[in-house]
């Protein structure tokens, strides 16, 4: 609150960090809900469900309590939960597949609030309709297109992966996709200023013409793949795009390119760290390994009758009767001895099974000791 202490250590900010990023996400989900809705809006039902009356009865309450909490002193930190739980409410409703029809205009006033309290308290000084978006100038009218038909021939290229589809027919799709697609939208964005458009039409052109390269290397399945996941974490990103796939579908959202690059380096990070992690676990069970089968190499007998530190004197099975001193075992000492022999007894049987079965199984566990510690040097 603004008359109390700001914190600003590591674990507060990551909070912060994180809910803007979900903030964004929700206004990013909206905008696309926006391409696809208004466009055709009047010809949709626009007639409400319990599911969409529940919702509105939401955004009427958070109104009245984000009231409430600037009237109390500026309670900005109860203003930003309210708003959160909302943001929770339209998500949850923008992403039930059950609803034949989403009411996107209910979505768009509790958006549209949201925006307004954002303003209100500073948080965002964007121009666009919605928080932390832009209007996008010259680029406004041509970057949806652009985009969509950039995402949708990706999606094309993975759904010709899940289908099998042969490398001549995905050539022949990406022959099309510069030849006609990506020619249409040059002619309709000819002459206009706007550069993020051609950046998105250029990448478009190199990247179909990638995948007719590798169709026409007759590159296996996975490298489509592999290409599609490039647009996703790689050449989208550098052009402040997000996109999520959603199973079947996907969307795209504006976004910051630095913080687009940001976020992949987290990943990258966290993914290394993760492998990492999972090769010095690898890499601490064959040792484990190696070291009981060491020590499950010799004969029990052997092993006692060499710790001369603790026993003096031996039955004819090797099991100590004496100690150090010359003292014969009491019954407890005797019972834990014996104990001990037995449990060194069966490793030992264990070892010799293994090597009966395998000639080099110390070989074998050394290798994989020194494998994963190379492993784990490359990382």
């Amino acid at each position: 609150q603004w008359d109390e202490p700001m914190f600003f250590a590591k674990d507060t900010l990551d909070v912060a960090c994180g809910k803007e990023k979900t903030f964004k996400d929700f206004f990013g989900s909206v905008q696309a809900m926006s391409r696809d809705h208004m466009p055709n809006l009047v010809s949709k039902p626009q007639g409400w469900s319990d599911v969409e009356r529940q919702l509105y009865r939401k955004v009427e309450e958070c109104q009245g309590e984000v009231h409430n909490a600037l009237c109390d002193n500026f309670n900005t930190p109860v203003v930003l939960s309210k708003l959160g739980e909302l943001v929770s409410a339209c998500n949850i409703y923008m992403n039930d597949a059950s609803l034949p029809h989403k009411q996107f205009l209910l979505v768009h006033k509790a958006a549209v609030y949201i925006t307004r309290i954002f303003r209100l308290l500073g948080i965002d000084d964007a121009n666009g309709s919605y928080a932390f978006t832009t209007r996008a100038g010259g680029d406004a009218e041509h970057l949806p297109s652009a985009l969509d038909s950039f995402c949708s021939f990706r999606e094309q290229v993975r759904a010709g992966c899940r289908s099998k589809m042969s490398s001549d027919d995905i050539r022949a799709m990406a022959d099309k996709a510069r030849s006609e697609t990506l020619a249409s939208l040059r002619g309709k964005a000819e002459g206009q200023k706007q550069v993020t458009v051609d950046q998105v039409l250029d990448a478009f052109d190199k990247w179909a013409a990638s995948v007719a390269e590798a169709a026409a290397r007759g590159d296996p399945r996975q490298a489509y793949l592999q290409l599609c996941d490039q647009v996703r974490d790689s050449v989208l990103p550098e052009l402040g795009v997000r996109l999520e796939d959603q199973g079947e579908g996907f969307v795209w959202k504006l976004d910051d390119p630095e913080v687009l690059r940001r976020e992949r380096e987290e990943k990258a990070k966290a993914a290394s760290e993760a492998q990492r992690k999972k090769v010095e676990n690898k890499l601490a069970q064959a040792q484990a390994n190696l070291d009981k089968a060491l020590a499950s190499s010799t004969p029990p007998a052997e092993v006692f009758r060499g710790q001369s530190d603790k026993w003096s004197k031996f039955d004819e099975g090797g099991i100590p009767t004496h100690n150090a001193a010359g003292e014969e075992l009491n019954k407890s000492a005797r019972k834990n001895a014996e104990k001990e022999f037995k449990r060194r007894e069966a490793d030992h049987k264990k070892y010799t099974d293994q090597v009966a079965k395998n000639a080099n199984y110390m070989a074998d566990l050394e290798s994989e000791v020194k494998q994963m510690a190379q492993q784990l040097a490359a990382l």
